[in-house]
């Protein structure tokens, strides 16, 4: 059996159409490295993998999901509310930014909610190298 974690919904707004900006509070400290993802337990049995978004403070982190698909994940996100508890695995992935590759210049491109990867990319390069 998968070893489930838990976090609660504290923020559940919906920037544009079907984009659900989503933010969780975990009980323990919440690391991952930016470009990683986290699977959301969406049904008895059915997993989602959604990219982290971003670290809120050490105990927050966000979801962006675009739920136009209308399928279990995206039904899911819908109806999240804040307040209610989620089961999540993770983080997990080795999508990831490495600023000692030798480059003088970056370009990041992300359409849709493929951008929740790379804000979390850019805001953690921002804090670590300014």
């Amino acid at each position: 059996m998968p070893d489930y974690k838990t976090a609660k919904v504290i923020k559940h707004d919906n920037p544009a159409a079907k984009f659900q900006d989503l933010v969780f509070e975990t009980p323990e400290p919440f690391i991952f490295i930016p470009g990683q993802f986290v699977s959301l337990q969406v049904a008895e049995g059915q997993m989602r993998a959604y990219s982290i978004a971003g670290k809120v403070n050490d105990n927050q982190f966000g979801l962006l999901i675009d739920s136009t698909p209308g399928g279990p994940g995206s039904q899911f996100a819908e109806k999240l509310q804040v307040g209610n508890e989620v089961k999540y695995l993770g983080p997990a992935g080795n999508f990831k930014f490495i600023p000692e590759d030798g480059s003088e210049h970056l370009i990041f491109l992300a359409i849709g909610c493929g951008i929740a990867p790379i804000k979390a990319m850019i805001e953690s390069a921002l804090r670590e190298h300014g």
